[in-house]
């Protein structure tokens, strides 16, 4: 018998993760709203409040958004940057120390 991890696409299949958690916030949001039209108007605002908790929480703890990937690839690059200044900076203080002799 298949597990259910089995199913799960796994790498560039599952489009790196991103599609695969989009398609399953969809399906537990379709979820959650046939449970709050079946609660009724009296148990629908604890279905509702259930499933903004529930998508608080996945956003908090999904993986790196694209966001973040591209701060920390800027926080790197600016790095980089500042490295290579600091040896150009030191290069340019010893040729000036040679012209001057």
């Amino acid at each position: 018998a298949k597990t259910k991890a089995a199913k799960r696409p796994q790498g560039a299949e599952a489009g790196g993760g991103r599609e695969y958690l989009s398609r399953r916030m969809d399906v537990k949001l379709a979820t959650l709203e046939k449970k709050r039209r079946r609660a009724g108007p009296d148990g629908a605002d604890a279905v509702e409040e259930r499933a903004n908790r529930e998508a608080e929480r996945t956003i908090r703890l999904s993986h790196d958004t694209s966001e973040t990937k591209d701060r920390s690839k800027v926080r790197l690059h600016i790095t980089k940057t500042r490295r290579e200044i600091d040896a150009l900076r030191a290069r340019l203080r010893e040729w000036d120390g040679v012209e001057e002799r």
